[in-house]
């Protein structure tokens, strides 16, 4: 593969949301953004707009044709398919082709390697939620690549855009993905589950993103500083089972009434065994920690997803 140094022109295929983000990052890293292409002639010309590029028709075609460096910022079911299409192309010896993927690995570019494409992959882990651009700037991003020198060259990329990047193998990429979900998705159901709630509650009340919020800021904050078990608070850390039981109890009686209440009680009863779990491992696997109170605990949900089905 050239030197990076070299291929410095890049071209953007796909113009959805992190599109919109990774564009303005590569300008103001000092790359030259010289082509974009897209199925939506109109996220296109968005793109192209904001960031004033000048090849604003592009095909895919063009786009190889003019750039050294190539991002695939499509959605991960399409680029294999996207990487064959490009395949047809001649000449890719001597381009990066780099996708954004956090689940799909290097192999999935297998279909531009063949060809003589360089392959890599850039993971940053950010949540891109719109067309708005969002700052990756010292953000985390894990980098893959079909060879020693692809991987360098992505990771450079990565640095250049103000992420912190790391190596990762392939085989456990999926696995960083999970934790991804766990600490970006899961965090909206969980407001979901307490929009539910907040949706029962008939005193005028504050909207629950309002609400929450101050709370969440500060255990994130929290988790940072301290750790993930240092952090811990609530009924769980005080060893308060009592108020957990009746918590279920209050969702298991308005569960009977409505189904999504009943999704809620088994969101927090698998959400009450992790933290079980997660105490017991602060305590030194359960040492120090009254072991009736939290059987109880533990059997008592087990109870009510039983009672569930």
């Amino acid at each position: 593969m050239a030197d990076i140094k070299g291929l410095k022109n890049v071209g953007i295929i796909g113009a959805g949301r992190i599109a919109h983000s990774l564009v303005p990052a590569l300008i103001k890293a000092g790359y030259k953004v010289a082509s974009v292409s897209g199925a939506s002639k109109e996220s296109v010309k968005s793109l192209v707009t904001k960031n004033k590029i000048k090849n604003s028709s592009a095909t895919i075609a063009d786009t190889i044709k003019e750039c050294g460096i190539i991002f695939i910022a499509l959605p991960d079911h399409a680029i294999e398919q996207a990487a064959s299409e490009i395949a047809r192309a001649k000449n890719l010896k001597g381009k990066l082709f780099i996708h954004l993927s956090g689940s799909k690995t290097v192999a999935s570019l297998k279909a531009l390697s063949r060809k003589g494409g360089a392959a890599a992959g850039i993971h940053i882990m950010q949540t891109f939620p719109g067309r708005r651009p969002v700052t990756v700037k010292g953000c985390y991003a894990s980098v893959e690549g079909n060879s020693s020198s692809s991987k360098s060259a992505a990771r450079k990329i990565a640095s250049d855009l103000g992420t912190i990047p790391f190596y990762i193998e392939g085989d456990e990429k999926m696995l960083l993905h999970i934790m991804c979900v766990f600490a970006s998705n899961f965090i909206n159901a969980g407001y979901y589950n307490a929009l539910l709630l907040h949706r029962k509650i008939k005193s005028k009340i504050p909207p629950v993103e309002k609400l929450l919020y101050p709370l969440s800021i500060t255990n994130l904050n929290n988790i940072k500083n301290e750790g993930i078990f240092n952090s811990l608070s609530g009924p769980i850390a005080r060893k308060d089972y009592d108020t957990v039981n009746a918590h279920l109890d209050k969702l298991f009686a308005l569960g009977r009434k409505e189904d999504k209440i009943k999704d809620v009680l088994e969101s927090y009863t698998i959400q009450t065994l992790s933290l079980l779990a997660m105490n017991a491992e602060a305590k030194g696997k359960i040492k120090n920690v009254n072991s009736t109170k939290l059987n109880s605990g533990r059997n008592r949900n087990e109870g009510n997803k039983g009672r569930q089905k």
